[in-house]
């Protein structure tokens, strides 16, 4: 059984994690926030500054989890080794992910940008992805639960996600269709890529501790 998150209480603000001014005291601050909210058996929704946070807050994540699936809408795979000079570039964090095992399998949807670096990267990890011309012709994803959504704007059009730096993605109904139609067996955690590094806690007060 789902949460049905118009209820009262079904979610919980914790408020902004507190960010150092390092790399590396960022994702340890992000990391700790996420790992503290899901022992005190919150769900974490966290809404971010870019696709860097995502790796942190899978390490917490994972900690909880011996299994675990990722399902990424995005229209870039963030899969670099590095990007100028830094591996925990918002271009790299599923590469961080999968070197370091975080998840049993990777599953990217509404991919339009992708060179012959991250595609190397792909199939070395053993990435399924999901590109535009694929999502048009019906194909979908298939994952095994427990699994973790993690979305980046520029998966969608954007006349319905302005301000997006890639077009002609994937309609908001479409994604939401393909995410509601994973095979979960238990909750969901996601990482959404907008504005500002931020938690919320499905649960209502048992998230109050999440930073």
């Amino acid at each position: 059984m789902g949460i049905d998150l118009g209820q009262d209480g079904a979610l919980g603000d914790v408020g902004d994690v507190p960010l150092g001014t390092s790399g590396a005291e960022v994702r340890a601050r992000i990391e700790d926030a996420v790992r503290t909210l899901l022992d005190a058996g919150g769900r974490p929704i966290a809404l971010g500054g870019d696709h860097s946070i995502t790796y942190p807050i899978v390490r917490a994540v994972r900690w909880f989890h011996p299994r675990l699936s990722i399902l990424h809408f995005d229209a870039h795979p963030d899969l670099y080794p590095e990007f100028q000079g830094d591996p925990y570039s918002h271009a790299c964090p599923f590469a961080r992910i999968m070197d370091e095992k975080l998840a049993d399998q990777l599953v990217q949807v509404g991919i339009r940008t992708m060179n012959a670096t991250q595609r190397t990267q792909a199939e070395r990890h053993g990435v399924d992805v999901i590109d535009m011309r694929a999502w048009v012709t019906g194909r979908r994803p298939a994952l095994e639960a427990p699994i973790y959504i993690s979305i980046d704007l520029d998966a969608f059009d954007p006349a319905f996600a302005w301000g997006t730096a890639s077009r002609a993605g994937s309609r908001c109904a479409r994604s939401s269709r393909c995410s509601r139609g994973c095979p979960c067996r238990s909750s969901a955690r996601t990482s959404w890529n907008s504005t500002r590094s931020r938690t919320r806690g499905a649960g209502g007060a048992r998230g109050a501790r999440g930073a």
